[in-house]
């Protein structure tokens, strides 16, 4: 996840990083509704970050929101 931070200033690509970081690890831990909450969080400040979109896009998938 780290990765995508690349262009960010140092100051956002940490929040970024820290709330993507932490909605992969509540999502590890099956707590969906905490990691959807800090991704989104993430995604907010950072909506091109492939990996966020990729968690949410797993996230979406095993939903089945198709839209």
């Amino acid at each position: 996840m780290l990765a995508g931070c690349a262009t960010l200033s140092p100051s956002i690509s940490g929040v970024v990083s820290w709330a993507g970081l932490r909605g992969a690890v509540s999502l590890a831990a099956g707590l969906r509704g905490v990691a959807i909450a800090e991704l989104g969080v993430a995604n907010k400040i950072d909506p091109a970050h492939p990996g966020i979109l990729l968690a949410l896009a797993r996230i979406a998938l095993e939903e089945g929101q198709f839209d």
